[in-house]
């Protein structure tokens, strides 16, 4: 739900609730990895999954139009399901008991901007592997320009200190109230990041070293060689105290308001008609910008919409975005909704558990009664402000203000009024 996620995944970490268990790495001889040039993509011929030795036999449904496909062993074994993307040419096993999707699937017109993420969510876990284009840079040269675009802070190595899937691979450890441990290899056409969201927990070394173990661009596993200094840093980092939940008042709300019918009327005129019969949702939007849909299939997720264009500098700028979702028996109060964002799936939810979601109060449209609100975490002074509005079949979910980063006032004063304009034309069908 985060709109930063259109670059680098490394900028939108998730959050940890604990990092305490000290039994995470056991001591080992460091080896040292000798930095190499990323070799050159070689096309696939043949499917990567399930792995080439692999005696145990596996069914592999295709998935997601094409875009993926996952093996899973037929008869309880200590395979881990194979997960492939058919489009960029990568494997890797995940623990059977997580959920793998897709979450970004776009163009990227430069060397930052992601083009395609897969998410993988397990009840101990959350990692995910960002994909963006080098346009023929190699790993070093295009960690440079990652680092330029962002910050060092963000990415404090860029030589080649690991190996991952047989290739060179930049790999580190970060954070303190939630601990990262990222990863970035190139197969000399794109660049892969691994980032994966560290519980601190008895025996997480070992699961993280399987799933890197796994990852490849052949139909052979490579085992990965990582410094032991890596993990001794991420153990560091599990050891530091966390800080105290932040406290204070209520953040003051972003005032909003739809326009009348015949302002509403008069600012659409000349914008564009999106519709979904499916999803059930019908609105206006300006004709600069782009609406890309995804369908996510992950109750209760039904699937998101993001409105967006491309800017000059070739980064992504969102407009807009809503989330659809099946919607429950009953949302009628305000403790309803406060119990119905809290019961989504650690995956799909919009704050931490430990959050807490504030309505500011109803907001009416064409036909429909939402509630606009605003969700708030313990442990970063962040706030989210949302309109929630359920439908007969569907609640849809929509973002207000600054949705790609910072604006100043007269930016958010432009932004919040065309949204504001496609709030007014939505239509909730279903």
């Amino acid at each position: 739900m985060k709109k930063m996620q259109s670059v680098v995944g490394l900028l939108t970490a998730a959050l940890l609730s604990a990092c305490t268990i000290q039994r995470f790495l056991p001591n080992q001889t460091e080896t040292a990895v000798p930095p190499t040039v990323s070799p050159t993509a070689a096309a696939n011929t043949s499917f990567l999954c399930p792995p080439a030795s692999s005696e145990a036999e596996w069914e592999c449904p295709e998935m997601a139009s094409g875009r993926m496909r996952i093996c899973f062993p037929v008869s309880p074994s200590e395979e881990w399901p194979c997960y492939e993307d058919l489009k960029y040419g990568f494997a890797l096993a995940y623990p059977p008991d997580w959920k793998a999707s897709i979450e970004i699937n776009q163009p990227s017109s430069n060397g930052v901007v992601v083009e395609r993420r897969h998410a993988f969510t397990g009840p101990t876990g959350y990692f995910m592997v960002d994909i963006i284009p080098t346009f023929g840079q190699d790993l070093v040269a295009w960690m440079d320009k990652l680092r330029e675009a962002t910050s060092p802070e963000l990415v404090p190595e860029m030589k080649p200190n690991a190996r991952v899937g047989g290739y060179p691979a930049v790999i580190f450890s970060s954070g303190s109230s939630h601990v990262m441990l990222t990863v970035f290899i190139s197969n000399g056409t794109h660049a892969f990041e691994l980032l994966y969201n560290l519980w601190c927990e008895e025996g997480e070394r070992e699961m993280v070293g399987r799933i890197l173990d796994s990852f490849r661009f052949s139909a052979e596993p490579v085992p990965a060689e990582v410094p032991d200094v890596v993990w001794q840093q991420a153990q560091e980092l599990c050891e530091q105290p966390i800080p105290c939940p932040i406290e204070g008042p209520t953040p003051t709300p972003i005032p909003i308001a739809l326009p009348d019918a015949t302002t509403a009327q008069d600012l659409t005129a000349n914008w564009l008609v999106y519709e979904n019969s499916d999803w059930g949702i019908r609105f206006r939007y300006p004709p600069e910008y782009e609406v890309t849909s995804e369908p996510i299939r992950q109750d209760p997720l039904v699937g998101r919409l993001d409105v967006a264009r491309i800017t000059k500098e070739g980064y992504r700028e969102f407009l807009t975005d809503f989330f659809v979702y099946a919607k429950p028996p009953e949302i009628s109060l305000e403790n309803g909704i406060d119990a119905w964002v809290h019961s989504l799936p650690s995956e799909d939810a919009f704050t931490d558990p430990d959050g807490s979601v504030y309505v500011v109060g109803p907001i009416e449209g064409p036909g429909w009664k939402g509630w606009y609100v605003q969700l708030m975490g313990p442990w970063f002074p962040y706030v989210l402000p949302r309109v929630i509005i359920p439908g007969k079949e569907v609640v849809i979910v929509t973002d207000v203000g600054g949705l790609t980063g910072p604006l100043d006032e007269s930016q958010l004063d432009q932004m919040l009024s065309q949204q504001m304009a496609v709030l007014a034309t939505l239509e909730i069908i279903r």
